[in-house]
C-alpha cells in the first residue's frame, strides 16, 4: 500500500538513530532456553508488523480474561496497534499519518485458530521462541496490564478482528512513531526473557532480526 510506505519512510527519517543497524542473525545457534523450556511462543510476521502466537492450552484458567470469548481455540495470537488505523476497513492516509506522527489511543488484536502457526500463516516468516514457565507467566502479566478495564474491572471488547476468529480490545498504552506495533512486540518478548531492545525494533525487519537471537526461524516468508 503506497500510503503506508510513505508513512514508514517518514517514521524512519524521524527515528534513524533509534532504529540502529547491523542486527545479526542467529540462525543455527542453540535455543537459549532449550534445557528448561516448557512453553513455546511464535513470532509471526505480517508484512509491516508482527503478532505473538501461543497455545491456548498453555494459558492457565483466569490468566487472560479474553479466553472466555474463544472457547474452541487451540492457538491464540496477540498484536497491538493504533486504535483508529488498526480497526478501520479503509483507513486512508489521514489515519495513517495521525497514527504515526502523534500519540493516539490503541487496541489489542486477539485472533484464535484451530491450527498451528505454520499451517495458518504458510507464507510468513515465523520464529519459534522457547520460554520457561516463569517467562511465560511474565508475558501473560505484560499482556493483562495492556488491557484497558471498565468500571467493573472487565476487559473492553470493541468489535470483530481482521482474520481467524478474532476481536479487538481497548488497550492502555499510547501509540506513536517511537512506540508502535513492532516496539510493543519487542517489549512483550523482553518481558518473556528475550533480550530485545524495543528502541531498535521500529520496523518489523529490525524486530525479526533481534528475535532471531531468541530462537530458530521455522519458516521464511515467500
Amino acid at each position: 500500500m503506497r500510503s503506508q510506505r510513505i508513512l514508514w519512510l517518514i517514521v524512519l527519517l524521524l527515528t534513524t538513530s533509534a532504529v540502529g543497524t547491523g542486527c545479526r542473525s542467529a540462525n543455527g545457534l542453540p535455543d537459549p532456553h532449550a534445557a528448561d523450556s516448557t512453553y513455546t511462543l511464535h513470532l509471526v510476521e505480517h508484512g509491516w508488523h508482527a503478532g505473538i502466537m501461543m497455545r491456548r492450552s498453555d494459558i492457565p484458567s483466569g490468566a487472560w480474561p479474553v479466553l472466555q470469548d474463544f472457547p474452541e481455540a487451540r492457538y491464540i495470537e496477540v498484536g497491538w496497534g493504533d486504535a483508529g488505523y488498526y480497526q478501520a476497513a479503509d483507513p486512508g492516509v489521514g489515519k495513517l499519518l495521525k497514527a504515526g506522527l502523534w500519540p493516539t489511543s490503541s487496541v489489542l488484536h486477539v485472533a484464535t485458530f484451530r491450527r498451528g502457526p505454520t499451517e495458518v500463516f504458510g507464507s510468513r516468516t515465523i520464529i519459534r521462541i522457547p520460554v520457561t514457565a516463569s517467562e511465560f507467566e511474565a508475558l501473560l502479566t505484560f499482556i493483562r496490564r495492556e488491557h484497558a478495564r471498565d468500571a467493573d474491572g472487565a476487559v473492553v471488547p470493541l468489535g470483530p478482528g481482521l482474520y481467524g476468529r478474532s476481536r479487538f480490545y481497548k488497550a492502555t498504552t499510547r501509540y506513536h512513531a517511537l512506540n508502535n506495533c513492532n516496539t510493543w512486540a519487542a517489549r512483550a518478548l523482553r518481558a518473556a526473557g528475550c533480550p530485545m531492545a524495543p528502541g531498535r525494533a521500529i520496523t518489523v525487519r529490525a524486530l525479526l532480526a533481534q528475535a532471531r537471537d531468541c530462537g530458530p526461524v521455522v519458516q521464511e516468508r515467500h
